[in-house]
């Protein structure tokens, strides 16, 4: 079992490169901060490696909130780990901004060669464009925030391009239960 001395970690994403080797991407904090539920608003991706997954190398932090004004500037969520069509890699993960106080969750993506150094690319996905009345808006009394987290992105099994699965709302008939939609976008940033 993978387990970071010092640190909670949860909501992982797995994938496994060209030697074979496993990559764990984790988000994780410090447990120094007491209270776990301050661990959702001091958070960071970890990544651990194994050749078998059952022993874990910890390789440290590989990616963190922006450190310049951005969607992305106060928490980096859970996501998903992909090879993309140019043989690299691509993360896409949930973010929010200290501009919102992090009522505004709105998906990234960002690159890399080698599954450690990641440079971020922007956003992937927010409540824009045709299907935007099927995205949670902002009901203060009823929910703490703007929900579009937890994408999970793979090859569309029926054709040539990728699908998303992310957390959107209830309200949109359109989008088959459980909560999950397609993401028409992900197809041209692949």
């Amino acid at each position: 079992m993978l387990t970071v001395e010092g640190k909670w970690i949860w909501d992982s994403s797995y994938c496994r490169d060209d030697q074979g080797l496993w990559h764990a991407f984790f988000l994780q904090a410090d447990r120094s901060l007491g209270n776990p539920e301050l661990r959702h608003w001091n958070v960071t991706w970890g990544l651990a490696t194994s050749p078998d997954l059952r022993k874990w190398t910890y390789r440290g932090t590989v990616f963190r909130p922006s450190k310049t004004p951005s969607f992305d500037d106060l928490t980096i969520w859970t996501g998903c780990v992909v090879r993309n069509d140019r043989n690299s890699w691509t993360l896409f993960y949930t973010g929010t901004s200290r501009a919102e106080e992090g009522k505004i969750q709105r998906i990234g993506r960002a690159s890399s060669a080698d599954l450690v150094h990641w440079r971020r690319q922007g956003l992937a996905l927010e409540r824009t464009g045709e299907n935007a009345e099927c995205y949670e808006g902002c009901v203060p009394r009823r929910w703490k925030d703007c929900s579009l987290r937890d994408p999970w992105v793979i090859r569309d099994p029926e054709g040539s391009g990728w699908l998303m699965y992310f957390t959107p709302d209830r309200r949109c008939h359109r989008i088959p239960m459980p909560l999950v939609q397609l993401a028409l976008p992900i197809r041209t940033i692949l």
